[in-house]
């Protein structure tokens, strides 16, 4: 018989892009914040090319960050990610924090715990739900990814209707984000993703 597990049920969301971006996954609540790390990037589908850090909504005290990040000032005390465990910040359904990550792009997911399950043994972690798809690993940040949304979604009669300057730039877009759909989340490829290991 598997033993029972308390695990964290979040819901991480892009905040800033409507219609809404989103994930729902378990977690074990023995995890670090690196492991909630890893697995919002494999949940998303970012790439983990870029720092990263875990701050309260509203504040600036960052309360774990990426292990390669460099502290801002001679105030910046923020442990490394894979020293801090997730219970030590998030107790109760309702508890939120702000994932930012690539500091250039900017994006900022809130992470909120929707609630804490005692359930037999099923990995460390585990895909709930989610729609649509996270924008393109470094498109410039929202103006981008709305820019990606144009380029994706224009006809080919409207194309030509563009000047040339402005046609090129979003086939551009397009040869470069490939195969992205803004609204395609392959529920089944992400939830294998997320049963592999932690990620370095």
């Amino acid at each position: 018989m598997p033993s029972v597990i308390a695990y964290f049920e979040f819901e991480v969301s892009l905040e800033e892009i409507k219609p809404r971006i989103w994930r729902q996954f378990r977690l074990r609540k023995n995890s670090t914040f690196y492991e909630l790390h890893d697995t919002i990037q494999k949940a998303c589908g970012w790439g983990n090319y870029h720092l990263f850090d875990f701050h309260p909504v509203g504040s600036r005290h960052r309360l774990a960050v990426s292990p390669h990040d460099e502290p801002w000032d001679e105030n910046d005390v923020a442990p490394d990610a894979s020293a801090v465990r997730v219970d030590s910040f998030f107790h109760n359904a309702g508890d939120k924090c702000i994932y930012a990550y690539d500091y250039g792009d900017d994006w900022r997911h809130l992470v909120e715990l929707k609630g804490v399950e005692r359930l037999p043994s099923d990995g460390r972690r585990k895909l709930i739900g989610g729609e649509r798809a996270f924008p393109p690993e470094d498109c410039g940040s929202i103006p981008g990814y709305y820019q990606c949304l144009e380029a994706f979604r224009i006809s080919d009669a409207e194309l030509e209707r563009l000047d040339e300057e402005q046609r090129d730039e979003l086939l551009s877009v397009r040869e470069w984000f490939g195969d992205w759909d803004p609204e395609r989340f392959d529920f089944e490829a992400t939830a294998r993703k997320m049963r592999d290991r932690v990620s370095d």
